[in-house]
């Protein structure tokens, strides 16, 4: 039992590690890492909007806003399978 427990959350870590890479490797690029924390951060509530003040350098395309939201939806399904996550 606490073997399959392991192996769903080194799942869920799986499901994690592409959003995270992603601010890691935009952190230097002036105004993605905001835009996409951001982002996460109001899709989970902690913000009631996604809008920074101007003047910023970058604006979250929808492609990478499409992306983001595939990404949380899998590692939500993933963590709610799991009893642990949101909903």
């Amino acid at each position: 039992m606490e073997r399959a427990a392991a192996r769903r959350r080194a799942g869920d870590l799986r499901l994690y590690f592409p959003i995270a890479r992603w601010s890691a490797c935009n952190a230097g690029r002036t105004g993605r890492l905001l835009a996409v924390e951001k982002y996460v951060l109001a899709k989970r509530g902690l913000f009631d909007t996604d809008a920074r003040r101007k003047p910023y350098a970058w604006e979250l395309d929808e492609e990478t806003r499409l992306e983001l939201d595939r990404l949380l939806g899998q590692l939500d399904t993933a963590l709610a399978e799991d009893g642990t996550g949101p909903g």
